[in-house]
């Protein structure tokens, strides 16, 4: 019987809700999710009552559970920011861990919460009503907040009384008095995991930076982490959306009993000592983070490594897709993608290989992505993502590889269901990330300006969305019959992609920042696997 696992998501947005539902059948694995009425819809919560109850009920026949804390909560990560409830009423919901710990003391369970970010914006799109009038401001009082208390630099300390007297100090205190709640939250559920109710913790810094109140957050729960002696089961790093996934397979590969061992190859000199924008430390820190937390290792040599890990660096620092010069940012003379294109065909021959595209925030690379298939056919990849954060796209090719490794460790045969999972979220990522993300999204928003139209207009957008899925349609059909059509898998050559079928597209949130691409990819050769999936 394959494994059951139970995911309490984020929220309701594709990256978060169908990631999972992907990434599951790669590895064989059976997988429970609350239905979509439980689920947040933008500002307005979930359910959390229902969701509390749905979760109880279906313990039973979990073998590991994952938990958003945001989620259960406070019904999401947008009603984590704007909701009213007190840290008392929100760690009063979380106490059903306890009693999921008590009714199956055996059962793997981990958890997962967002430490509040500090939007450095005018935008109240994912914030409080009041971050349109105060947003950088607030911001900038974060980050003085914290200089202040960390280096005591004289223009820091003029600076800050200073721009609170300009400020509605009632926006101020409920922005600090907000984060004071979730961070009493945080460290309760530290002690959680100490007390062994948890097995895991993931504290994810969503848009981190150097100073500011999140980093002052993340210092006192480290503390508490050290006071709790709970360093092995409960970590803090960058990231947010990726995070279910990444637990997933977290869970995935300690149900399996395995292991993967990944062997990061950099694009770039500066690559591992980068720091990617939204995020607070080296590229190649986030790189083990979001390892570790999938359940793997990181290898001290390729010969050592399941997967080697090709991470695609900028020269110098991260850029966005469409602007128009990067050569001081991205194509500098620090990287060197022949190089890197031509070691990962190489290594292809020995280990998998997968791709981790983070040259560029919110987007695939457009150097990287068409040269590619002259080197590799992207069937042969293990994994592949380039979107949102380096954090966010890292995670999720590390997920993918190590569902894949774990579907292809604990089959007896090839899988076409399998295969045909592994293939159809492949495709997915490229798809999306660069497809959507670098292309599509990048033309329509210039049409929409070039017209006088406002491209962050809901109306317009969802104007846009038949355009959407028409051109994502036109595009990806050239993209499957030159990049996936007719080329052999790994570990198995005989099995190929044969076709794909698109089955919608959505822009969630009436926004053209991310997008919902419901699609499948058909395989055939190999053998059939005479496996059935259970109810």
């Amino acid at each position: 019987m394959p494994h059951r696992i139970l995911l309490l998501p984020l929220d309701e947005r594709p990256c978060n809700y169908w990631y999972p539902r992907y990434l599951a059948p790669i590895a064989g694995v059976d997988l429970l999710m609350p239905p979509a009425e439980m689920m947040p819809a933008y500002r307005k919560p979930g359910n959390t009552s229902a969701l509390s109850h749905w979760f109880l009920d279906r313990i039973g026949a979990a073998d590991a559970v994952v938990v958003s804390v945001d989620l259960l909560g406070y019904g999401g990560l947008i009603p984590s920011r704007i909701g009213g409830e007190t840290s008392a009423e929100v760690i009063d919901r979380l106490d059903i861990l306890r009693e999921a710990r008590r009714r199956k003391p055996d059962l793997y369970l981990a958890g997962f919460n967002v430490i509040m970010r500090a939007a450095n914006s005018y935008s109240n799109f994912e914030e409080p009503e009041y971050w349109s009038r105060f947003g950088q401001d607030i911001y900038r009082i974060s980050v003085l907040t914290d200089r202040v208390e960390r280096l005591h630099e004289a223009a820091d300390e003029a600076e800050l009384p200073a721009l609170k007297a300009k400020v509605d100090s009632a926006a101020v205190d409920d922005y600090f008095n907000r984060r004071s709640r979730n961070h009493a939250v945080n460290r309760a559920m530290i002690q959680m995991a100490a007390e062994g109710v948890l097995d895991f913790l993931f504290l994810s810094q969503d848009d981190a930076s150097e100073y500011g109140v999140p980093a002052r957050e993340q210092r006192v729960l480290r503390a508490d982490i050290r006071e709790a002696n709970a360093g092995d089961r409960v970590v803090v790093y960058p990231g947010a959306d990726e995070v279910g996934s990444v637990l997933l397979a977290r869970a995935a590969c300690h149900l399996a009993g395995y292991t993967p061992t990944f062997f990061p190859r950099y694009a770039s000199t500066n690559g591992p000592n980068i720091v990617a924008l939204f995020e607070d430390r080296p590229l190649d820190q986030t790189v083990r983070g979001e390892v570790f937390c999938a359940g793997g290792v990181v290898a001290d040599a390729p010969r050592d490594a399941d997967i080697m890990l090709f991470v695609n660096t900028p020269g110098t620092s991260q850029s966005y897709p469409g602007v128009d010069n990067v050569s001081t940012t991205v194509e500098t003379p620090g990287r060197n993608l022949p190089d890197f294109l031509s070691a990962l065909r190489h290594y292809a021959r020995k280990n998998q290989v997968a791709v981790a595209d983070v040259a560029y925030c919110n987007g695939a690379d457009p150097a990287l992505v068409p040269l590619l298939p002259r080197f590799l056919g992207f069937p042969q990849l293990a994994g592949y993502a380039g979107w949102n954060t380096a954090a966010n796209t890292i995670g999720t090719v590390v997920a993918h590889a190590a569902m894949r490794m774990v579907g292809v460790h604990s089959a007896q045969s090839e899988s076409l269901a399998r295969e045909a999972a592994h293939q159809t979220f492949l495709f997915h990522r490229v798809l999306e990330d660069w497809g959507y993300q670098t292309v599509v999204r990048t033309e329509l928003q210039d049409e929409l300006l070039a017209a006088g139209e406002d491209a962050y207009k809901p109306s317009n957008i969802q104007k846009a969305r038949g355009d959407v899925e028409r051109r994502l349609y036109t595009l990806g059909s050239k993209i499957f019959g030159e990049w996936f059509a007719d080329q052999g898998s790994s570990p198995d050559p005989t099995i190929r992609p044969e076709g794909w079928e698109l089955k919608g597209v959505t822009l969630p949130w009436d926004r053209m920042f991310e997008v919902g691409i419901d699609l499948e990819v058909g395989v055939e050769g190999g053998q059939a696997d005479e496996q059935q999936p259970s109810d």
